[in-house]
């Protein structure tokens, strides 16, 4: 089992709580061996496969269907897994001079049947005392740049922030055509609309990664 070590810290509005855990993101997985469930279905992972294995739940839990294998490419439907929680939304810092966190799935849920894929994500910009939302919507990969940013200023602060992102396999962007100027975005209040969000530190390869809410699944010990 190989676990990378991670600490957990959520600062906002002069607030700050800190907690170790021990979290894995794809290329560092868990035993297969371990079970996750939620309220609706148990499911292994074969990370060497590529393979999710799910068993759904009926009669209010107390009966397992037969179990179901999926074909699952790891490598872009990514999951973030901590010692008891496994989680499918959460968001990476991908600037390290600034707060910017960018969408890693998108996706909502692990079924047996094909995945449908979220037509827009968000990505956040922290700027200390205000959370700014910015929307980025499905574009063709004939105009996608990994290199592109756009500079947005807030306060008379200027935030250089990507143009287009790569989301499960598939090109998004905030901007249309040869713009510059973003049009889709607004203020949140962040510790009202997401209570249960949280921010994990790596301490082993400097990243750092965002939840908004529960955990999508824990440990099982069916």
């Amino acid at each position: 089992m190989c676990f990378l070590k991670f600490a957990l810290k959520k600062k906002f509005l002069g607030f700050a709580f800190l907690l170790v855990l021990s979290v894995s993101l794809c290329n560092a997985q868990p035993s297969a061996e371990l079970k996750w469930e939620n309220e609706s279905r148990v499911i292994r992972f074969d990370f060497d496969a590529n393979q999710v294995f799910i068993r759904l739940k009926n009669y209010y839990g107390l009966w397992l269907d037969d179990e179901y294998n999926v074909d699952w490419n790891f490598s872009k439907k990514k999951l973030l897994i901590t010692e008891n929680s496994a989680y499918v939304r959460f968001w990476y810092k991908v600037l390290p001079q600034q707060d910017y966190y960018v969408p890693q799935n998108n996706f909502s849920e692990i079924t047996m049947d094909e995945q449908a894929n979220d037509d827009y994500v968000y990505a956040y910009l922290f700027t200390g005392e205000k959370t700014f939302r910015v929307r980025y919507w499905k574009c063709s990969m004939d105009v996608f740049d990994e290199q592109k940013t756009i500079c947005h200023t807030i306060d008379s602060i200027d935030y250089q922030i990507p143009k287009f992102l790569i989301v499960g396999g598939i090109p998004y962007t905030c901007i249309m055509g040869r713009g510059e100027k973003l049009r889709n975005n607004n203020f949140v209040d962040f510790e009202k609309e997401f209570p249960e969000a949280k921010f994990i530190k790596s301490d082993s390869d400097e990243k750092a990664y965002l939840v908004l809410d529960k955990p999508y699944l824990l440990r099982s010990s069916r």
